[in-house]
């Protein structure tokens, strides 16, 4: 049901937001939990790069 003068935008984007904020702490975690079972220190500089970008935005 829609009422005159609703607007639904600023509940669609708090959704969007959580979503994305879910998405990227998964990702985070998976990328730090990589970067600590990995024994090249490449790789584990890349996965901490990942896990830190996910984690700060």
């Amino acid at each position: 049901m829609n009422y005159l003068g609703e607007s639904l935008f600023p509940g669609q984007l708090g959704h969007f937001l959580i979503i994305l904020s879910f998405f990227a702490s998964l990702v985070a975690s998976i990328a730090y939990y990589k970067s600590t079972r990995l024994g090249l220190e490449k790789k584990v500089d890349d996965w901490k790069k990942l896990a830190r970008f996910f984690f700060h935005h």
